[in-house]
């Protein structure tokens, strides 16, 4: 069934509403559009690798840009292969956007990243998400190709702690040179504790790696605990020595002071007692 001449004139009106409305929403709308790949390029430093599986890691995005337009950073964040498909680690800059001038460059704030403890070991992807402006009306998103890293198993990590903290500790005790029997036997127990704990790294068993480890550091401060105690009692015995020493000196010079004055009172008397008195001198005197 076609339309007549006035039906026609009388639908003019709505449909030059319509196309008005188009219009209006084209022009209020921003356009969303996507950079060329080689317009913007993301370096990522991590603050420290490798990763663990629950650690908490911090890298910062370097941005470089070649477009020939200005770039207004709005939203820059990571995204990882576990994480929900909307989810980032990253910044909302809208309240205030990042600029950067055609063909430069800009190192973004740290980021921290939770790595799952139940993440799976091996190599994980992740992009780096970009939303701003660029030039003065262009709305742009860009993703970054995919990259990957490695996620370690947890107990790998204590053990390269206890590793190097054991390590250390067997140098010195070593050459430390323990005068007491019990502590050089604790030394060597220790050394064989740590042997045992570096063929099952090899193997990957962290978590059979690690009690030998532990047993070794135990080992270790016990032989440091009883060299100390052996070293304040050789000490101690020595104190109470000089302290003996000191006392017999005392006692010899008190008991030849003693002598000295007793010899020399027994001079004096015999020295008197061999001298006649004057009473006996005067008869004498007397009957001559």
């Amino acid at each position: 069934m076609g339309f007549t001449g006035g039906a026609l004139l009388r639908l003019l009106p709505l449909l030059a509403t319509l196309i008005s409305i188009s219009l209006i929403c084209m022009l209020c709308v921003k356009p969303l559009s996507a950079l060329e790949t080689n317009e913007i390029s993301v370096s990522l430093y991590w603050e420290s690798q490798p990763l663990y599986q629950g650690d908490i890691a911090t890298v910062r995005i370097a941005l470089k840009s070649s477009s020939a337009e200005q770039l207004l950073i709005y939203y820059i964040g990571i995204h990882f292969d576990w994480m929900p498909e909307d989810g980032f680690y990253g910044y909302d800059l809208s309240d205030d956007p990042v600029l950067i001038q055609s063909s430069g460059s800009y190192i973004f704030d740290p980021i921290s990243i939770q790595i799952p403890i139940n993440a799976s070991l091996g190599e994980h992807s992740y992009f780096v998400g970009i939303e701003g402006r660029q030039g003065s009306t262009t709305a742009f998103s860009w993703d970054s190709p995919m990259s990957t890293v490695q996620i370690r198993h947890f107990s790998e990590k204590y053990y390269s702690i206890m590793m190097s903290q054991v390590e250390h500790e067997l140098n010195e005790s070593i050459h430390t040179k323990y005068e007491s029997a019990e502590a050089r036997s604790l030394v060597q127990q220790a050394q064989s504790e740590f042997a045992k704990a570096q063929p099952l790294a090899l193997e990957g068993k962290w978590q059979e790696a690690l009690p030998h480890l532990y047993n070794a550091s135990d080992l270790l401060e016990q032989a440091r605990e009883i060299e100390r105690l052996n070293a304040e009692q050789k000490a101690s015995q020595q104190t109470f020595l000089l302290y003996g020493i000191i006392i017999a000196v005392v006692v010899l010079v008190a008991v030849a002071v003693t002598v000295v004055v007793l010899r020399r009172r027994r001079r004096r008397l015999a020295s008197e007692a061999a001298q006649p008195s004057e009473t006996d001198a005067e008869p004498s005197a007397e009957q001559s």
